[in-house]
């Protein structure tokens, strides 16, 4: 967790780095001269502000967690036994490793629906489903 949380911490760093470069500047010279500072300028004006850049981290983020792989195969290989082992660390073993290529084929195509799937349920719950399902 902790190796997964310092490799994204960069992107997502740059993403709010620049959402808070593109808040408008007169909503909060209006809070402030309303006597808004500190914390309640920033849970008032600027976190909500940041909602939709929220909304795509979160999302990206967790995408990327159901195709992690790298991270662990660099420390564990799955292991101890497939305890770490996640569906495109399988995908991997099976097609390179296990050279079982159409099991390997079946678990990326499972991998896909998965991620589309977690996806789009993520941001209709997010954003709101625009037909009313």
């Amino acid at each position: 967790i902790g190796a997964a949380t310092w490799q994204g911490a960069g992107v997502n760093g740059l993403l709010f780095g620049i959402g808070l470069q593109s808040i408008p500047k007169e909503p909060i010279e209006a809070a402030r001269v309303d006597g808004a500072s500190g914390w309640t300028l920033f849970r008032t004006m600027t976190w909500p502000l940041l909602t939709p850049l929220t909304t795509v981290v979160v999302g990206l983020a967790i995408v990327g967690s159901l195709k992690q792989f790298d991270i662990i195969w660099a420390m564990t290989k799955g292991g101890p036994g497939t305890s770490s082992e996640t569906l495109a660390l399988t995908m991997y073993k099976e097609t390179f490793v296990s050279n079982d290529y159409g099991l390997g084929a079946a678990v990326a195509v499972f991998l896909t629906v998965v991620t589309v799937a977690a996806s789009v349920l993520y941001l209709r719950r997010q954003l709101g489903d625009p037909k009313g399902a």
